[in-house]
């Protein structure tokens, strides 16, 4: 049986456009149709009620909760490691956060805001660090959508939204970014630098090993293997708030 839901078309003095108030045990959800004549709104009241009936028969329960209350939750009890944690915190906090009229109710979230945000964040300025007073890279956008939409997936699943605006909102691109590498004779410098240094080992680590920073840190001297000259790569070290050994990002 589909659920009863009451419909009032009204406008007041302060505004030229016709509201609709929908009306569904005891709950009151208004929106204003942006239409001056009544017969428009009437239609447009019409697509909102269908719109709110399909809800309903969903069995969702749209939450209230703000959607920046809802982030600090998630940031808590998603399963990543605490590298790919702190990232995200730092992404919530420098990016998302920074865009205040995202924190509304769960069930307010719509495509529109959700454009909103990403035109936002493509002309936002970096305020610290090495980029500061740049405009934020197209990469860090992407990145920045990409967590929002992952976070509101959560909140579907839980069955705290009907959808996730975001999938009704074309991800960003990000230009491909080709990183600077030395060049043979600066290649041939570093060599000849590092071969009387304590760090000779390391670096001809880094430039033939290709391995990652946090591997090198927590190499040991067990690690090693005089007798055929290799080295087992099995961990990594990090630094988060304390330091900790974690596997490698890779099997390889």
């Amino acid at each position: 049986m589909s659920p009863f839901v009451a419909v009032r078309i009204f406008r007041t003095k302060k505004s030229p456009y016709y509201q609709v108030e929908l009306r569904h045990n005891g709950k009151v959800i208004q929106r204003t149709t942006k239409k001056k004549l009544k017969k428009d709104a009437i239609i447009v009241a019409e697509e909102f009620k269908k719109e709110f009936e399909k809800k309903l028969n969903t069995g969702v329960n749209p939450s209230d909760t703000l959607l920046f209350d809802y982030m600090d939750s998630w940031i808590k009890e998603v399963d990543v490691k605490e590298t790919t944690r702190e990232n995200y915190a730092g992404i919530i906090k420098n990016h998302i956060k920074e865009f205040t009229e995202l924190n509304v109710p769960l069930s307010n979230i719509t495509p529109s805001l959700i454009r909103q945000f990403v035109q936002f964040l493509k002309s936002y300025t970096v305020k610290s660090g090495y980029r500061e007073g740049e405009l934020l890279a197209p990469i860090s956008v992407r990145k920045a959508f990409a967590l929002l939409s992952q976070i509101l997936n959560t909140a579907f699943i839980d069955e705290k939204i009907y959808s996730n605006p975001c999938k009704k909102v074309k991800c960003p691109k990000a230009d491909r970014h080709v990183l600077p590498v030395l060049s043979e004779e600066e290649f041939k410098r570093l060599l000849d630098f590092a071969a009387n240094t304590k760090y000779a080992l390391m670096i001809y680590l880094f430039c033939f090993g290709a391995i990652r920073r946090g591997e090198a840190a927590a190499l040991r001297y067990s690690d090693f293997n005089r007798a055929d000259g290799s080295c087992s790569i099995t961990k990594s070290r990090t630094k988060v708030n304390t330091e900790y050994e974690s596997t490698t990002k890779t099997i390889s």
